[in-house]
C-alpha cells in the first residue's frame, strides 16, 4: 500500500515535531511508499522509499516556524493552497489512502476529492477541542484517529483509540547518564496552557518547606508568549539565584532521551483530557511523571495526580514521591514502562494504521428491523462486531426503522458498530412495499457508491426472498448468507452465479444448494452461528445467585426454553411434555401465554410452565445458568426446522454448564453429537419428558456432556466463525 502523509513539519531537529521524521521511518517499513507533504522541511535522514514535498517552494526550508498557526514568509496562503491541491491531483495515481497529521484544514480542501477517487482517508486529531470546520472535516474523512479518551474526535462511528506512537527504542533508559535524586523536569513548549507558571509556584512552596530539589524547565517560547515567559524567568528568579532552577533551550526530539534519563521526576500540567505523549516518553525513559490530566488514570497510579492547576497539590504530590521508598519507585517506573512498550510503541501505531486504511471496505445489507430482541438481530450485531475486530471496514446498511439506540449497549458489544439507516415504506403498512422500497434504497446507495469510485465489498444476508435482487446488477464483488436451501428460480440463480461465495450454517444447507443450483462446493463455507464472550463467562454465576436475581424458585428444577415463538418451531410438545414432567419447570423466555395459545391453539396450559415474555438478550446468561436443563426444539412437520435450522440458542447453550435436551433433527444433528447434548425424539412429548428428567436426575452423564460441550464452544467463537468469513471474503475476491 502507498501512503500520502500530510504532516506540518518535516525536521529531525525540531524540538516538537522532530518525532514525524521517526514515524516516517517506521511506516516505511510497513508501507511501498510514503509521499510526505508539509508546510516546512529541514534537516532529515529518511528511507529511499519516503519522498518529502515543501509546499513552501523556494522558501528558506530551514528557518523555524515562528507561529506553526500562521504561514510566513512571502507566499500567500492560497498560493499554498492551490499547489497542496495541485500535488494531490497530479500525484493521485501514486497513493492508495491518506493519512493527516492535526491539520484538519487539509481534509477541507481535499476530503470531497479524495472520496471521489475513493481513496481512504484517516485524520490524526488528538485536541479536546474543536469546532465546526472538525466536525466538517470528520464527516469527509473515512476513519479518525485519536490517542486520548476526551478528544474532540471521539465517541464518533468513525473514531479508533490508537497508540500514541512511542519509539521505545529511542526513548528507554540511557544507563550512562546518572539520574539525579529529587530532580524535577519540565519538557516543552512555554505557554500559559502549559502550566509553567504553576510549575515555578509549586517549587517556591517546596523551596519554604526546605525539600532539597532542583528544578528544570526546557523549553521555548512563540513571539506571542514572550511576556508569559519573561513573566516565568522573573517569577524562578529567587530559585535560579540559588541553583534550584535553570532554564534551557528547547532541544530536538532525538535528544530528548538524555534529559529524561537525567531527572527523577517529570511533570506535566497539560490540561485535563490531553494525552500529552512528552509524558509517555518520559515514562519509557524511566523518569516518573506527575500529571492533572484524567486522561492518564486508566494507566498510572493515584499517587502520581494532582489537581488541575493548583501549585499546592503540585508541590504535595511531588514531595510523596520523594518519599517513596526506592522499591516503591521502581514498583513504579517497571510497569510504565512496560505499559508504554506494550501499549503505545510506534510499531503498534504504524500496523494499526496500515490495517485500518487497508481493511475491506463491507457494507453489511440487511432487510432487519436493527435492533430487535429476535435472533437473526442478534446474529447481525456479533457479526458485524466480529468482523469489525478482525479488521474488516464493516457497516451496517439497514432499513430506517426500530429504536435509534447504540447497537453496543443493546446487545452488550465491545464497540459500536457503524450504521446506516436508509428510508423505506413502513413495513407495518406493507412488509412487501417496505421490503421492495428498501431493496431500492440499498441498490441507489451502494450504486453513488460505486459511481464516486469507492471500492468494497457487500456482505448480504437473506432476510426474505428478493430484496437483494438488485446487488448482481451493481457489478461488486458480494457475499451472500444463507440460512435454509432455497427453492429453485432465477432470481437465486442469478444471486448466486455472480456471488463470489456463499454461506450457510450447516451441511445440509450446503449440500442442497449445490446441487440445485449447480455449483461447486469450495463456493460454499458452512460457518455456524457463533457464541459471545459473556455466555463462555456465564459459569461464574451460581443458580442460586441466579434465581435470587430473576426472582425464580429456589428448590424446584426448571428446564428452560429460549427463544421466539413461532409454529414452524413445534412448540406444542412443550405443553404434552410438561403434563408428563409435573416435577420440573418449564419456563419459556421468548413470548407470553397469549401468543403461545394464539400459536399452538393451546388453551389447556399446565401450571408448570411458566412464561418469560421476551426477555433481554443480556440477560440471557442469567436466565441459563438458573435452569436445571436447557431446551432446543425442532419438528418434523416443518422443513426448515427439521433440515435447516442450527438454532442460535443451541451454540450459546453450549458454553454456560448446563445439560442441553435436544430434538435429534438431521439440522441438529450436523452440529452436536450425544457427546454433547441429550437428544430427545423430535415431536414426540414422552421422549422429551423423560430425556429432560434424564438431563436433571443424571449427574454424571450431564457433567461428561457439559464439559465436551464446554470444548466444543470453543470452535464456535463469533471470532472464529468471522475469520473463515474474511478468509472467503479476501481469496474470492
Amino acid at each position: 500500500m502507498r501512503l500520502l502523509f500530510i504532516t506540518q513539519a518535516i525536521d529531525e531537529r525540531d524540538p516538537v515535531l522532530g518525532f514525524v521524521c521517526g514515524w516516517l521511518r517506521a511506516f516505511a517499513i510497513e508501507f511501498e511508499h510514503i509521499s510526505s507533504v508539509c508546510l516546512r522541511k529541514g534537516g532529515y535522514d529518511l528511507p529511499k522509499n519516503v519522498s518529502v514535498h515543501s509546499l513552501k517552494e523556494g522558501a528558506k526550508q530551514t528557518e523555524p516556524d515562528v507561529d506553526r498557526r500562521q504561514t510566513s514568509g512571502s507566499v500567500s496562503r492560497l498560493r499554498y493552497v492551490l499547489r497542496f491541491l495541485r500535488f494531490v491531483w497530479r500525484t493521485r495515481n501514486e497513493y492508495d489512502a491518506v493519512f493527516v497529521h492535526m491539520n484538519q484544514e487539509y481534509i477541507l480542501l481535499a476530503g470531497v476529492l479524495w472520496r471521489l477517487l475513493g481513496k481512504p482517508v484517516a485524520l490524526w486529531y488528538n485536541h479536546t477541542a474543536g469546532g465546526v470546520w472538525t466536525k466538517i472535516a470528520i464527516r469527509l474523512a473515512t476513519v479518525v484517529f485519536h490517542t486520548s479518551p476526551y478528544a474532540f474526535t471521539a465517541g464518533t462511528k468513525k473514531s479508533i483509540r490508537m497508540p500514541a506512537g512511542i519509539n521505545t527504542q529511542l526513548f528507554s533508559l540511557v544507563h550512562e547518564i546518572q539520574r539525579t535524586q529529587h530532580s524535577i523536569l519540565y519538557l516543552g513548549r512555554i505557554a500559559p496552557i502549559k502550566g509553567i507558571r504553576e510549575i515555578v509556584q509549586a517549587a517556591l512552596i517546596l523551596r519554604e518547606r526546605n525539600e532539597d530539589f532542583s528544578l528544570t524547565i526546557c523549553g521555548d517560547a512563540l513571539p506571542r508568549d514572550a511576556a508569559y515567559e519573561k513573566e516565568v524567568h522573573a517569577l524562578a528568579e529567587p530559585l535560579a539565584r540559588k541553583g534550584k532552577c535553570r532554564f534551557l533551550n528547547a532541544i530536538p526530539n532525538s535528544d530528548a532521551p538524555n534529559i529524561f534519563s537525567a531527572h527523577e521526576i517529570f511533570v506535566n500540567l497539560t490540561p485535563s483530557g490531553n494525552y500529552d505523549k512528552t509524558v509517555l516518553e518520559a515514562a519509557a525513559c524511566g523518569a516518573i511523571p506527575i500529571v492533572s490530566s484524567s486522561a492518564f488514570r486508566d494507566a498510572f497510579p493515584h499517587e502520581l495526580f494532582f489537581e488541575e492547576r493548583n501549585p499546592q497539590s503540585l508541590a504535595d504530590a511531588i514531595e510523596r514521591v520523594f518519599a517513596l521508598s526506592d522499591k516503591r519507585k521502581e514498583e513504579i517506573k517497571t510497569p510504565l514502562r512496560k505499559y508504554v512498550i506494550e501499549t503505545h510503541d510506534l510499531s503498534l501505531l504504524v500496523k494499526k494504521v496500515k490495517k485500518v486504511l487497508s481493511a475491506k471496505r463491507v457494507y453489511y445489507v440487511a432487510n432487519a428491523r436493527i435492533p430487535t430482541e429476535k435472533a437473526h438481530g442478534i446474529q447481525i450485531a456479533k457479526m458485524s462486531e466480529a468482523l469489525r475486530k478482525i479488521g474488516a471496514a464493516l457497516t451496517l446498511v439497514v432499513p430506517r426503522r426500530g429504536k435509534k439506540v447504540l447497537l453496543k449497549d443493546f446487545y452488550n458489544l465491545t464497540e459500536e458498530v457503524p450504521l446506516i439507516r436508509l428510508p423505506s415504506f413502513p413495513y407495518r403498512a406493507s412488509f412487501l412495499l417496505g421490503s421492495l422500497s428498501f431493496m431500492i434504497s440499498a441498490f441507489l446507495f451502494l450504486l453513488a457508491r460505486k459511481i464516486r469510485g469507492e471500492k468494497f465489498l457487500v456482505y448480504t444476508i437473506d432476510m426474505d426472498q428478493f430484496s437483494f435482487s438488485l446487488i448482481p446488477f451493481l457489478r461488486v464483488p458480494y457475499f451472500v448468507e444463507i440460512h435454509d436451501a432455497k427453492r429453485r428460480g432465477i432470481l437465486f440463480q442469478r444471486l448466486f452465479n455472480r456471488a463470489q461465495g456463499i454461506l450457510t450454517i450447516n451441511n445440509i444447507i450446503k449440500n442442497k444448494l449445490c446441487a440445485r443450483f449447480v455449483m461447486p462446493s469450495e463456493k460454499v463455507l458452512v460457518a455456524p452461528n457463533g457464541i459471545s464472550e459473556e455466555f463462555f463467562k456465564a459459569r461464574n454465576i451460581s443458580a442460586d445467585k441466579a434465581r435470587a436475581v430473576l426472582n425464580l424458585p429456589l428448590n424446584r428444577k426448571i428446564a428452560l426454553y429460549a427463544g421466539q415463538f413461532y409454529a414452524w418451531k413445534g412448540l406444542e410438545i412443550l405443553a404434552e411434555a410438561a403434563r408428563r414432567a409435573p416435577a420440573i419447570i418449564f419456563y419459556l423466555a421468548g413470548g407470553t401465554r397469549e401468543a403461545f395459545e394464539r400459536i399452538t391453539d393451546i388453551r389447556d396450559i399446565p401450571a408448570n410452565i411458566l412464561f418469560g415474555g421476551v426477555r433481554p438478550y443480556t440477560e440471557m446468561p442469567l436466565l441459563m445458568r438458573a435452569s436445571d436443563a436447557l431446551i432446543v426444539l425442532g419438528t418434523k412437520r416443518d422443513e426448515y426446522s427439521y433440515f435447516h435450522t442450527s438454532p442460535m440458542k443451541l451454540f450459546e447453550y453450549l458454553p454456560v454448564g448446563r445439560p442441553i435436551v435436544a430434538a435429534r433433527t438431521p439440522a441438529i444433528v450436523d452440529m452436536v453429537s450425544e457427546k454433547e447434548v441429550f437428544f430427545y425424539e423430535p415431536d414426540n412429548a414422552e421422549s422429551m419428558a423423560q430425556v429432560t428428567m434424564e438431563a436433571i436426575c443424571n449427574k454424571t452423564s450431564a457433567n461428561e456432556k457439559v464439559s465436551v460441550a464446554r470444548k466444543l464452544a470453543e470452535k464456535y467463537t463469533w471470532k472464529t466463525r468471522a475469520e473463515a468469513v474474511l478468509t472467503l471474503l479476501v481469496n474470492a475476491v
